[in-house]
């Protein structure tokens, strides 16, 4: 079984998505579900990262127009782990920079 975990950055943008949007804890399950079944069935970023979309109910229009998940997937030993690093809205925020993608590479090189 996969572990999949948020960074303490995805709690925050959670919460704060939370507020706009209420059935957001339901939509953070669902996708840690997806990603535990099969976390590759997501965008390919590079570096173990990959990108997905999910749902979020409360918006009522399905995967394209919602929200967004970056998060690294990895293996330690014979334990597979999935760590979402960024949750954000897709009317927010079109789509992660570059810039920000490199960021983040950074900070997670050493799992």
């Amino acid at each position: 079984m996969i572990s999949v975990k948020l960074s303490e950055l995805a709690q925050k943008q959670v919460k704060g998505l939370g507020k706009k949007y209420h059935s957001i804890p339901d939509d953070i399950l669902v996708l840690i579900d997806e990603i535990e079944i099969n976390p590759t069935n997501a965008i390919d970023l590079g570096d173990g990262f990959y990108k997905k979309r999910f749902a979020i109910g409360s918006k009522g229009k399905g995967k394209s127009g919602s929200g967004r998940a970056i998060y690294i997937f990895y293996q330690l030993n014979t334990d597979e782990e999935a760590v979402i690093v960024e949750v954000f809205d897709k009317s927010d925020k079109e789509n992660i920079s570059s810039a920000r993608l490199k960021e983040l590479k950074k900070l997670y090189k050493k799992l």
